[in-house]
C-alpha cells in the first residue's frame, strides 16, 4: 500500500514537472514586452527602478502599485500626493537626461509626444525607454494601461483596473439612454496662449461623447479658436479643462466678448470637474466621464 502511494506521488510530481518547464524554459530567456511604437524589451526581471515621463504614466504607475519602484517622475507629477516626494527629471519637452541617467532606471515610461531628441539620446545611452501611443479615445486608455502592466508584471492588477473602469462606463452608457437629448459642449483646453479646445479626433472627445455630449468643434484636434468663431458656435456647455492655469479674471464669466454666449448667460460652464480627471488618461478617467455625465445631464444618479 506505501508502496502503492508512492508510485501515484512519483507520477503527480513528474506531470507537475512537466506543466511548469515551459514556463521556467521561459523564464530563463527573459522577459520580453513590446511597446506601442513595436519596440521589443528584453528584461532578466521586470524592472525595479522607473522613470515616468509623464503624469498620466505615473498615475497608471502608482495605481499598479509600483510606487516603491518608481525613482523619478516629471515636474507636472502631482497625484497621488507620494509622486510630489519622487526625484524630478523635467517634463515632456524638457527633458533632463542627465538626470535621468544619475537615477540609474531600468525602465522610462514615456509618451510619444516627447521630444524625439530626448528619446533617441536616452536609447543611445543604452537606456529601455517604453513609448505609449497618445490615446484617441478609451479603449486606447484601457491598452495603454495593460501595456504598463506587461512590462512592469503587474498585468493581471492591470486587467483588473481596466476591467473596473469598463464595467463602470457600461453602467453610464445605460443609465444615460434615457437622455436623447445630447448638449453641444466647447471643451476648453489652454487660454493662457490663445484659446485652445479640443476637437474630434482627441481622446477627450472620445470621454465627452461617452458622458452623453458632443463636441460643437466638427474637425480636427488640439484647434486654436478665434473669439469670433466661438460666437458663431454657440455651445449649450462649455468645460473649462484648464482651470489650474486661469487667472480669476480669466474666467468665462469675466470675457467681454464671451457674455453674449448661450453657456455663459445660462450659467452652464462647467468649472468645477478637476481638469486632470479629463486631460490626463489614465485610471481616473472614468471618474472624469462620471462627473462629466451628471454635469451635462442634471438629475443622473
Amino acid at each position: 500500500m506505501v508502496k502503492k502511494r508512492w508510485v501515484v506521488f512519483l507520477a503527480v510530481a513528474v506531470i507537475l514537472l512537466l506543466a511548469v518547464a515551459p514556463l521556467m524554459a521561459g523564464q530563463s530567456k527573459g522577459i520580453t514586452v513590446k511597446d506601442s511604437k513595436g519596440n521589443v524589451f528584453t528584461f532578466k526581471s521586470y524592472p525595479k527602478r522607473i522613470v515616468s515621463l509623464a503624469p498620466s504614466n505615473t498615475e497608471i504607475l502608482f495605481a499598479l502599485g509600483l510606487d516603491k519602484y518608481i525613482v523619478g517622475v516629471t515636474n507636472f507629477c502631482d497625484y497621488p500626493a507620494a509622486a510630489k516626494k519622487k526625484a524630478k527629471v523635467g517634463d515632456a519637452f524638457n527633458v533632463n537626461v542627465e538626470k535621468i541617467v544619475s537615477l540609474k532606471p531600468d525602465l522610462v515610461v514615456a509618451q510619444d509626444s516627447i521630444s524625439p531628441d530626448a528619446i533617441k539620446k536616452l536609447q543611445n545611452l543604452k537606456i529601455k525607454v517604453f513609448v505609449l501611443k497618445e490615446p484617441k479615445n478609451f479603449n486606447d486608455i484601457l491598452n495603454n494601461i495593460k501595456l504598463v502592466g506587461r512590462a512592469t508584471g503587474k498585468y493581471s492588477k492591470a486587467v483588473s483596473i481596466t476591467n473596473n473602469m469598463q464595467a463602470r462606463l457600461n453602467k453610464l452608457t445605460a443609465k444615460l439612454k434615457k437622455y436623447n437629448k445630447k448638449p453641444s459642449v466647447l471643451v476648453e483646453v489652454d487660454y493662457a496662449y490663445g484659446l485652445y479646445v479640443a476637437g474630434p479626433n482627441t481622446f477627450i472627445n472620445d470621454l465627452l461623447v461617452k458622458a452623453g455630449g458632443k463636441n460643437v468643434i466638427t474637425s480636427g484636434s488640439w484647434v486654436n479658436l478665434s473669439d469670433e468663431k466661438l460666437l458663431t458656435l454657440n455651445p449649450d456647455y462649455i468645460l473649462l479643462a484648464d482651470t489650474a492655469y486661469l487667472k480669476p479674471d480669466q474666467h468665462p464669466y469675466k470675457r467681454e466678448l464671451w457674455q453674449a454666449l448661450r453657456a455663459v448667460k445660462e450659467k452652464k460652464v462647467i468649472d468645477s470637474i478637476d481638469p486632470n480627471l479629463i486631460v490626463r488618461p489614465g485610471p481616473r478617467t472614468i471618474d472624469g466621464i462620471e462627473k462629466l455625465a451628471k454635469a451635462l445631464h442634471p438629475g443622473l444618479k
